[in-house]
């Protein structure tokens, strides 16, 4: 399954992720890649990507529904909203 999440900072910075549950791989729209590992405990993915390092923490883990929305936090003290645009 391939989950695509528009990240919305504060402030107003955009950019959407595709995350692929398959081969643990992600890409986003600014051409950055890389693998994420997601640990549903503590709803946080770990990236390591060509252009991020870290993790994202969400507040919590809403249903895999195009339009569900959760607060998120990443390593590097970014906050915003997460919002699930499109399954595949």
């Amino acid at each position: 399954m391939k989950l695509t999440v528009k990240f919305t900072a504060e402030g107003g910075d955009a950019m959407t992720a595709t995350f692929d549950n398959t081969n643990g791989t992600v890409s986003n729209d600014r051409g950055g890649k890389g693998t994420f590992t997601y640990d549903p405990a503590t709803h946080t993915t770990t990236i390591s990507a060509d252009d991020f390092n870290g993790t994202v923490t969400y507040a919590n883990a809403p249903p895999p529904e195009i339009g569900a929305v959760t607060p998120y936090v990443n390593s590097h003290g970014q906050k915003g909203l997460a919002t699930l645009v499109a399954i595949a």
